[in-house]
This record gives C-alpha cells, sequence and structure tokens, in this order.
C-alpha cells in the first residue's frame, strides 16, 4: 500500500477503488495535485459496503498551504496534507455510528468523532480517538459494543445506482471570479472555489482572502500582524455555478 498522486486535471474522474473518484479527494482550493493513500481508500470502501449508503467526503486532501488557512486551522502535521485522511458523512448513519465500525474494525490509524462527521486517517500508530478537538483524546468512541449494526444497510444509498458508485448525486459547486485592479490599471481576474462560514466566504492563492456573504468588503490575511485589513485591490467578486456529480450530501 502507498500513497498515490494524481491530477484533476487529466484524472479526476479516475477510479479510485471501488466506489470512489480522484475528484472526491481534491483540496477544496481547486489545486490540481491530489494525494490519495491506498489504504484510506480501502477503508473507506468497507465503510460503504457495510453501511450500504452513500458517502461525502467533506474533506480528503489538503495542500499545506490550505491546510494552513484561517478558514481551515488544521494541524500543522494534519493527516490530510498527506493523503492518508478523509472527514466523511455517511447517508443516513450518525457520525458516532460510522466511528463505532472503526473503531471495531481497525486496530491502526485516526478516528475523531465530530457533531456533523467522521474523521477517519490511516497514519501509522495504534488506533487514536478523539471527540470534536484533536487534542481531546479519549480511550474509545463510547459507543455500546455492535451499536454500528444499528445502522448496516439500514441507511439510504443515496444517488447510487450501482455498485460501483459512492452513493454519487449531482450537486453545485460555487465558483468565485475576482477582478484585482492595481493603483497603475492592470487588472486580473482569478478563479477560486471558496469555503463559507455564516458570515463570511474565503479564498486563496498564495495568499488569503475574505469577503462578507454578499461579497462586499474585500479583505486580505496579513500573517505578520495576524490581522484581516480591507484590500481596495480586489474591485470586483462575481460567482457561477459548476453543476457536477459530487458524493450524496449525507
Amino acid at each position: 500500500m502507498a500513497v498515490q498522486t494524481y491530477s484533476m486535471a487529466t484524472q479526476a474522474d479516475l477510479q479510485v477503488g471501488q466506489y470512489f473518484k480522484v475528484r472526491e479527494f481534491a483540496c477544496h482550493d481547486g489545486s490540481d495535485t491530489v494525494l490519495i493513500d491506498d489504504e484510506l481508500v480501502n477503508r473507506l470502501d468497507r465503510i460503504r459496503t457495510v453501511f450500504g449508503s452513500g458517502i461525502t467526503i467533506t474533506s480528503g486532501y489538503r495542500t499545506p498551504s490550505y491546510n494552513a488557512s484561517p478558514s481551515v486551522g488544521g494541524a500543522r502535521n494534519s493527516q490530510h496534507t498527506k493523503g492518508t485522511a478523509a472527514d466523511i458523512q455517511v447517508r443516513g448513519v450518525p457520525p458516532l455510528a460510522v466511528a463505532s465500525f472503526y473503531e471495531e474494525t481497525f486496530s491502526t490509524g485516526g478516528l475523531g468523532i465530530y457533531n456533523t462527521f467522521t474523521h477517519v486517517d490511516t497514519r501509522n500508530r495504534s488506533l487514536v480517538i478523539w471527540k470534536n478537538s484533536g487534542s481531546n483524546t479519549v480511550s474509545s468512541t463510547g459507543a455500546s459494543e455492535g451499536y454500528w449494526k444499528d445502522y448496516q444497510n439500514a441507511a439510504d444509498p443515496g444517488g447510487g445506482s450501482t455498485d460501483n458508485d459512492s452513493g454519487t448525486i449531482t450537486v453545485v459547486i460555487k465558483r468565485l471570479q475576482v477582478t484585482f485592479t492595481w493603483e497603475n490599471g492592470n487588472s486580473y481576474v482569478g478563479n477560486y472555489f471558496p469555503s463559507e462560514t455564516d458570515t463570511h466566504i474565503y479564498f486563496n492563492d498564495n495568499n488569503f482572502y475574505r469577503c462578507k456573504s454578499d461579497f462586499s468588503r474585500p479583505e486580505k490575511w496579513n500573517p505578520d500582524q495576524k490581522y484581516w485589513s480591507t484590500y481596495p485591490v480586489i474591485s470586483n467578486i462575481t460567482y457561477n455555478n459548476i453543476y457536477t456529480e459530487g458524493a450524496s450530501d449525507g
């Protein structure tokens, strides 16, 4: 088993394992390179088979810069940056049930239990478990033995219509078109796949930016001073929707 390197430009629809495609693991910053661990795919395939339900990979591979961005705030040595981790939602199955199965099935790796998703990774060590924060490690998931079996093959398989399908449906992805205009009159339009909170939209290239949810007040992150400042170089922000096939949204 090994970590494989893929290209979104040429291999986005390449099948990996029984159910998944490369694009489902891609970094949300739009990067071309995607790292995917073979063993991670094997484990996700097994989860998909056991629960008989579509899986959404809400976060797979992350570039180190995206992982370190203010909108993500990932751990410095995050398994996501190595291609060995995935945050997942299994349609119709609570995160604790997914974690219960993982704990009883695999003796190595990492397992994080959150309110809306489960983190799984294949780090090379005895299974470490945490709840809601990587610093909040626990000795077990706290689920009763076999708890996951209550959800086995009882969940909604989602959009998947064949055995070789992670449970995909047509999803809409927002793509920002951002115009930068400098004092000398030169301008540039960049395309970004953003992440969003209730109040802000975040996007990045070599720098990190954000704006209000209504696309007003563009700001740039100042890493030295560690604060957001108004960034008038961004003169316009619009968006369009890209319709693609993605994993069931759980």
